[in-house]
C-alpha cells in the first residue's frame, strides 16, 4: 500500500509540475539600460507546424506613457524554448508580444494562426471567444480583423500595429518582471490555448510506473 501511494503521488507530482510550459520574462537593468528577457516554450508545439514569424514586442511604462517601446522581426520557435533578449532605455512595466504562424498545406486547418503573449488572467478571461469578439474595436470602423492582423505582421506595419496595441490590446498586457500565457488565435474559431498534453517520454514514465502499481496490487492479491 505504501509503495502504491508513494509511486502515485509521483506520478500525480510529476503530471501536475513537470509539464507545465514554461513562460517568463525578467527585466534586468545593465550599464546602457535595461535587458528584457523572454523565454517562450511551445509545448506542445503550434498546431499548423510553423514558428511564429515576424513576432512584434511592444513595451510600455504604464506611469510614463512616452516610454514605449516597439521592436520586431522576431521568429519564435515552433516547438521548444525561444529566449529573446533585448535591450531598451526604460524599466518596462507592461509588455505584448504579437506574430503569426503561416497556414501549410497538409497541416492541422492550413489557415494563419495569430500567437499573442499575453497575460494570464486574460487569455483565461478569454477562453473559447472569438477574435472579432475579444477585439472589435473602438468604433466599427476601427476594428482589425484576423486576416487584417495577419496582413499587419506580413508587412510590418508598425504604425497599425502600435495602435492597435494602444487601443485595443494592452488590455492583454502582461509584467516583463513575470509570468504570461502563450494564446493561440485561429481565423475560423475562437482563442485556443495550446493544452498541455504529456510528452511521450514523461508519458511512458508515468505508464512504467502505473505497470509498477498494478504488480504491486496483484502481488498484494
Amino acid at each position: 500500500m505504501k509503495i502504491e501511494k508513494l509511486i502515485t503521488g509521483f506520478i500525480s507530482f510529476w503530471l501536475l509540475f513537470g509539464l507545465v510550459n514554461g513562460a517568463k520574462a525578467t527585466v534586468t537593468s545593465v550599464e546602457s539600460g535595461y535587458e528584457v528577457r523572454y523565454e517562450i516554450s511551445m509545448d506542445p508545439p503550434t498546431s499548423n507546424g510553423s514558428p511564429i514569424t515576424n513576432t512584434f514586442i511592444f513595451e510600455w511604462d504604464d506611469s510614463n506613457y512616452s516610454n514605449f517601446n516597439v521592436d520586431y522581426a522576431y521568429t519564435i520557435a515552433d516547438h521548444g524554448t525561444t529566449t529573446i533578449s533585448h535591450t531598451i532605455d526604460f524599466a518596462p512595466t507592461s509588455a505584448l508580444l504579437i506574430g503569426y504562424a503561416e497556414g501549410i498545406e497538409g497541416i492541422g486547418d492550413e489557415k494563419d494562426h495569430i500567437y499573442t503573449i499575453t497575460n494570464t488572467t486574460f487569455a483565461d478571461s478569454t477562453l473559447g471567444m472569438k477574435w472579432s469578439a475579444v477585439f472589435p474595436g473602438v468604433t466599427p470602423e476601427t476594428r482589425v480583423r484576423h486576416s487584417e492582423m495577419v496582413s499587419l505582421l506580413q508587412t510590418l506595419d508598425v504604425s497599425a500595429l502600435t495602435n492597435f496595441v494602444k487601443t485595443e490590446g494592452y488590455r492583454a498586457a502582461f509584467d516583463p518582471a513575470g509570468d504570461f500565457s502563450v494564446v493561440e488565435w485561429t481565423c475560423n474559431g475562437g482563442i485556443c490555448p495550446p493544452p498541455v498534453p504529456v510528452p511521450a517520454a514523461a508519458w511512458l514514465f508515468g505508464s512504467g510506473l502505473l505497470g509498477l502499481v498494478g504488480i504491486a496490487r496483484r502481488k498484494k492479491a
